[in-house]
């Protein structure tokens, strides 16, 4: 049987409250990407791009979310409405999610335990580096103790 929770959007964000500081930034961003996920489906017309203009994007719409009829922009963003219920910028979620979509989950599990794991900025740089280098960070936690930085990480041995 079908969740059919009062408040579907509490259930999204109550995690995101009761333990988001605590976290490291590479928790806090895996944990906002999964929350993203879970409010995109609940308000699909909150995404970015695709068709919303057909009546065939409307028919599915229905069908696949019947409780919600709005038309598209009713919905705030994913990071407009974390941003509120974390009291920090759209901007900020978004960095958030875009290191955890970047950075590769076997990557993101080697650096959890090491200081890079709260600097948002070095990952960032990582989130945007290419996957081969990615791969040379990877190889780098692997065979080594824990680097300091990302520059440590990333120095000639």
């Amino acid at each position: 049987m079908p969740n059919r929770h009062p408040h579907p959007e509490r259930q999204i964000f109550e995690p995101l409250n009761s333990s988001y500081r605590e976290l490291t930034i590479l928790q806090r961003a895996q944990l906002l990407a999964r929350a993203k996920a879970q409010y995109e489906q609940l308000h699909p017309e909150a995404c970015h791009g695709g068709d919303r203009q057909s009546a065939t994007y409307r028919e599915k719409s229905k069908v696949k979310f019947p409780h919600f009829d709005f038309p598209a922009g009713n919905a705030p963003s994913f990071s407009e409405a974390a941003a509120s219920h974390l009291g920090c910028t759209p901007r900020t979620v978004q960095q958030m999610i875009r290191i955890a979509a970047l950075i590769p989950p076997h990557i993101q599990k080697a650096l959890a335990a090491t200081p890079i794991a709260d600097r948002k900025e070095e990952l960032s740089q990582i989130a945007r580096m290419a996957p081969e280098l990615q791969q040379k960070i990877l190889t780098r936690l692997s065979t080594g103790p824990a680097p300091v930085s990302l520059a440590a990480l990333t120095a000639k041995p």
